[in-house]
């Protein structure tokens, strides 16, 4: 199991091609009950990639007894998605995971000491005025009209920066508003409260842009993502 201190995000561009075991023998029962939440099987192959990875980064482990040691729940009694809860042999750890899944692409963002970590994949985002208009703020639009290939940059932090900072309130694009992004640091509002800065780790693609942010600490430095596989980077 990790014991170090770690600030990990893992891109994985074509999740088809990994090694995972579809028997579902690494998936505690509770996994195996959100799994079957899923009919269509591209979205249970998207949720088993994310759970396979993330395990991975836990355990260091690719053996199906090891990743059962680790159990990570999204889902509420009632079925609605929540943030993940990581539990190592049963006992809740310190130690935040954050998914995301866009076509055959899976993201995963990891964080061992409970510092607050979001991740997105933000494929495909329109680069419309019209779109812009309904999803930015005024200053976010400024940026796109000179900048209109930062549209996907600037949906995956929102994205990012709720699913890491939100605190129950419900999903509004125009409740994150990006101030500034540059040298791997992001400043920004949430739903009106300035957060402090946030750590920044993104990639870009033909797609569009896979982005991490974490509470940043003194002395911080930007994640470097660990690639298992990427054939579009």
């Amino acid at each position: 199991m990790m014991n170090a201190l770690a600030r990990l995000v893992r891109y994985v561009a074509d999740a088809g091609q990994l090694p995972i075991s579809y028997s579902a023998a690494w998936l505690s029962e509770a996994e195996r009950a959100e799994l079957d939440f899923f009919t269509h099987a591209d979205r249970r192959r998207q949720w088993l990639s994310g759970r396979w990875i993330a395990k991975r980064l836990v355990t260091r482990s690719s053996d199906a007894g090891q990743l059962r040691r680790v159990e990570i729940l999204s889902r509420s009694a009632d079925g609605l998605g929540k943030s993940p809860k990581v539990l190592v042999d049963g006992q809740m750890a310190s130690i935040r995971i954050s998914l995301s899944h866009a076509g055959g692409a899976v993201l995963v963002g990891m964080t061992t000491d409970a510092t607050s970590i979001g991740v997105d994949l933000a494929w495909d985002v329109p680069q419309d005025r019209q779109f812009s208009a309904a999803w930015f703020t005024e200053r976010e639009q400024a940026w796109l009209a000179e900048r209109p290939e930062s549209a996907s940059l600037l949906w995956g932090l929102k994205e990012a920066i709720f699913k890491s900072q939100g605190s129950g309130q419900a999903w509004n694009p125009r409740g994150v508003e990006i101030e500034s992004y540059c040298d791997h640091q992001v400043r920004c509002t949430l739903f009106g409260r300035q957060l402090a800065p946030l750590a920044v780790w993104a990639r870009h693609s033909h797609r569009g842009a896979a982005t991490a942010v974490w509470q940043s600490a003194a002395g911080d430095t930007p994640a470097y993502p660990q690639q298992e596989l990427s054939s579009c980077l």
